[in-house]
């Protein structure tokens, strides 16, 4: 049997981690003559953080953005209010790309956890810092702010680019 057979049973059989058959479909691109196929392999192992690649649209999920505040009371986990912000910060802030290699976004299936987060830039912070926002804990100042996404999320990215 081709590698090329092989490689389409093992795709279709979710026994088989994504990572082990991205290896082979490096060696099988090895031997074909075009270069795209190579490339996306290589992208899908390594990541696409610190390359000018488009990150592939399913690559990028929606994400609530959640924060923590302390205060009067402590208030942890609160969805936080966007609004306030342009139409495509809005988009920007409740969407998360995966940039990392497949082997990593397999490791984050095995933490065992219900949901991952990304935090949130600092100015994001400072601007829920120094604004009055509506619909914010009042009396309390935001510490923490973070993408909150379910794990389950990534096994979809995974199956998507196998």
């Amino acid at each position: 049997m081709s590698l090329f057979v092989r490689l389409l049973d093992e795709i279709d059989d979710v026994t088989h981690p994504v990572s082990a058959v991205l290896l082979k479909a490096r060696r099988l691109a090895e031997e074909l003559p075009g270069r795209k196929f190579k490339a996306w392999v290589q992208l899908e192992m390594n990541g696409y953080r610190g390359t000018e690649a488009k990150v592939p649209d399913y690559r990028s999920i929606d994400a609530t953005c959640i924060g923590n505040f302390i205060g009067a009371w402590r208030v942890t986990d609160f969805p936080l209010p966007l609004d306030q912000f342009s139409r495509d910060t809005q988009d920007r802030l409740s969407r998360h790309d995966f940039l990392d290699g497949v082997g990593a976004l397999e490791g984050f299936l095995q933490t065992g956890r219900e949901n991952l987060a990304s935090p949130l830039p600092p100015e994001l912070i400072r601007y829920f810092q120094t604004a009055r926002v509506p619909g914010t804990p009042a009396d309390c100042v935001l510490v923490e702010a973070y993408k909150q996404f379910p794990v389950l999320a990534i096994r979809g990215v995974l199956y998507a680019c196998a």
